[in-house]
């Protein structure tokens, strides 16, 4: 259950898209956001924990992500180690990589998605799994 969530919440941090074209400071992704929601996994009754809830991912305008996920080890809710990746914005398309062990070992280094803004949350939906929606709210 632990992996599936990592490998949701790496799937949030990877290629996404909007209707922004601004790659200036002023972009809306930029700051620290925390997931708030996860719908619609496929194959799994996965749902986040009042610890997954804690997990961040930062965006920072100089290109770089800083991502820490939570989840319950033996009864405590524990940050597990950061993890750096870079994004960009191209045009409105927002590509985000980062190193995750289990996607390279099955030969995925990128994926896509799409992100939709509203006042004070994002929501990506995964390419790989269209229904699946994860809502972040900026801290």
């Amino acid at each position: 259950m632990k992996k599936l969530f990592f490998l949701f919440m790496s799937l949030t941090v990877l290629t996404a898209c909007n209707n922004d074209d601004d790659t200036s400071e002023e972009d809306r992704i930029l700051g620290t956001w925390f997931i708030v929601e996860v719908n619609n996994v496929p194959n799994s009754d996965f749902s986040l924990s009042e610890c997954n809830k804690n997990s961040t991912m930062t965006f920072n305008g100089d290109g770089t992500t800083t991502s820490v996920f939570h989840a319950q080890v033996e009864g405590n809710c524990m940050a597990g180690p950061s993890t750096n990746s870079t994004w960009n914005n191209q045009s409105g398309i927002y590509t985000i990589t980062i190193p995750i062990p289990e996607l390279e070992e099955a030969g995925i280094d990128t994926l896509t998605g799409t992100i939709e803004f509203t006042s004070n949350t994002f929501i990506f939906t995964p390419a790989l799994s269209p229904t699946t929606k994860i809502v972040f709210e900026k801290g």
